[in-house]
């Protein structure tokens, strides 16, 4: 934070406060790069979607058993864990689906830590609502690739 002040009051020559370069430098570059993001976009359709929560409560004791069978005795679900699941499911039938995309949902899919500092090891780990927020993240990017091919699929 305090380098993107610097780099704000640098730009103007020491003529501008530090309060205003930071909100120049958050609309000029930060608020472009969030407005052209699909993050949030994705969580709304994820919560609008009926057909989807439905088979997310129909299924939950299932989806419930693979993730406490992926994350074995350790309180979370490790990132490699959850890499290596999702490439053996969608390996065959899904090969564009490589791991900077895996790594897009996975990122997408976890909550915000109050203290980055302390915590940041948690952004290894997916807990179980994460982990359905990244199994459904992927279901919705297998869902538009095949609406795009005019394919119809079930989610």
């Amino acid at each position: 934070m305090e380098f993107m002040v610097r780099l704000g009051i640098s730009a103007h020559a020491g003529k501008v406060a530090p309060s205003l370069a930071l909100l120049v430098f958050i609309e000029l570059f930060l608020k472009p790069v969030c407005n052209k993001s699909t993050f949030l976009h994705d969580r709304e359709l994820i919560r609008a979607c009926r057909p989807l929560n439905k088979v997310l409560f129909e299924n939950r004791n299932g989806l419930e058993f693979i993730y406490n069978r992926l994350k074995a005795n350790k309180p979370l679900l490790s990132k490699k864990n959850s890499y290596e699941f999702i490439s053996q499911l969608l390996t065959k039938q899904h090969p564009e689906f490589n791991i900077q995309e895996i790594h897009k949902h996975f990122v997408h899919s976890l909550e915000i830590i109050a203290d980055e500092h302390c915590d940041s090891d948690k952004y290894k780990f997916l807990n179980y609502i994460e982990f359905l927020e990244f199994i459904c993240r992927i279901a919705l990017k297998l869902y538009e690739e095949r609406k795009e091919e005019g394919l119809d699929y079930k989610v």
